[in-house]
This record gives C-alpha cells, sequence and structure tokens, in this order.
C-alpha cells in the first residue's frame, strides 16, 4: 500500500508541475468583436459678466472754462465670440425730457437738492454719447478674457452751482 500511494503522490506533482512549467492554464477566448460609436457632445452658451467701478471727477472747479473730465470702468467678460451690447441708463436723476438716445445725466447735491449736468460718453472726445437706444449702446465681442471699457465723463463748464458734494447712479446693463 505504502507503494501505491508513494506513485499517487508523485504523479500528482508531476502533473502539477507540468501545468506549471508548459503555463496551460485557463484562459477566456472570444468568439468575435463588435465596435458602436459613443457620440459626445456640448453646446458652449454666450454668457457674459459686467461690474462697474466708482467714477468719480474729485474736485471740480466750476469757474474754469474748459470741459471737467473724468474716466470710469467697466470690467467686462464674454464667451469667447459672444456678441453684446453695453447699455449705459439715464440715471437717477435724468432731466425732463432725458430719452434713450439723448441721455441727459444730472448729479444731485444732496444737502440742497442743486442738479450738475454732465454727459457720459464711448470716447474720450465726447462725441459719441453712451445711452440706451439702439444707436448709443456700445457694441461688443467676447474674447473669453476680462476685459476694461473706459467710460469718459465730462461736465460742460458754465454752469453755476452751490458747494457740496453732488452724485448720481447709472446703471449698466449688457445684453447678449
Amino acid at each position: 500500500m505504502k507503494k501505491n500511494s508513494f506513485f499517487k503522490v508523485r504523479t500528482l506533482g508531476l502533473a502539477v508541475a507540468a501545468v506549471l512549467v508548459t503555463g496551460t492554464f485557463s484562459t477566456t477566448s472570444f468568439a468575435g468583436t463588435q465596435t458602436a460609436d459613443l457620440a459626445v457632445s456640448a453646446t458652449v452658451v454666450s454668457t457674459c459678466t459686467l461690474s462697474a467701478s466708482t467714477a468719480p471727477f474729485n474736485n471740480v472747479d466750476l469757474s474754469n472754462a474748459a470741459t471737467l473730465s473724468g474716466t470710469g470702468t467697466l470690467s467686462v467678460q464674454c464667451t469667447n465670440g459672444a456678441s453684446a451690447s453695453i447699455a449705459l441708463s439715464d440715471g437717477s436723476h435724468a432731466d425732463a425730457g432725458s430719452s434713450a438716445d439723448t441721455p441727459l445725466r444730472r448729479m444731485v447735491n444732496g444737502t440742497d437738492g442743486e442738479y450738475l449736468a454732465y454727459t457720459i460718453s464711448q470716447d474720450s472726445g465726447n462725441s459719441v454719447i453712451w445711452g440706451y437706444g439702439a444707436g448709443n449702446k456700445l457694441g461688443y465681442t467676447g474674447t473669453g478674457l476680462l476685459e476694461s471699457k473706459d467710460v469718459y465723463l465730462a461736465i460742460t463748464p458754465g454752469q453755476n452751482k452751490t458747494v457740496g458734494s453732488y452724485s448720481d447712479t447709472v446703471v449698466a446693463t449688457i445684453s447678449f
């Protein structure tokens, strides 16, 4: 009996060794393959952001015969290629007769309610008044980057006004 069990163990040992040496492990095999396309898509939409800085005239000497100028800044960022237009309201204290195409802006003295007229233009020469009508909005095409747009302010000389602080709020709106 001992002899038989020796041969059984030895035969089993040789069979395991043969499998290890030859690498005849069972692997999965496939009978064929098939492919399919996975459609991937995205739509980039137009989007814009807009912010405004304070546009101060600082100290104003109305006895000066020249137009008094100031500059403010709008920060705008739109999706690359997005078409937009930037409009400026006629302000919180607009004069009678003010319109989208001809805004008559005024700052008010918080102490006595007196008004100081001013303009906002798209150019430093103050030739293109910036408003909210179809003809005087600022056209803009987005680059995807944050950009600055100057706002040119002017006070016409010859206004006889009381000493004090004058202010107004103009709403900037971007449409895209």
